[in-house]
């Protein structure tokens, strides 16, 4: 027997304007990401992974405040 969990169950994010404040930053210009995370959800680390320069590229995410 299989059991499918719920997709809000755990975080989310996507390339939208919902989730990312700016599609086409300049270079040099922060842009706020944001994750939907249920409540009951916790981690310690978050971290988005990019193409920089044609190769695979992950930076730790920092929680703004």
């Amino acid at each position: 027997m299989s059991y499918q969990v719920h997709p809000s169950l755990f975080p989310h994010h996507d390339g939208s304007e919902l989730y990312v404040s700016n599609a086409a930053p300049k270079i040099g210009q922060k842009v706020l990401l944001k994750v939907r995370v249920p409540h009951l959800y916790t981690f310690e680390k978050s971290f988005i992974r990019i193409y920089e320069d044609g190769e695979p590229r992950s930076y730790e995410l920092v929680l703004s405040t």
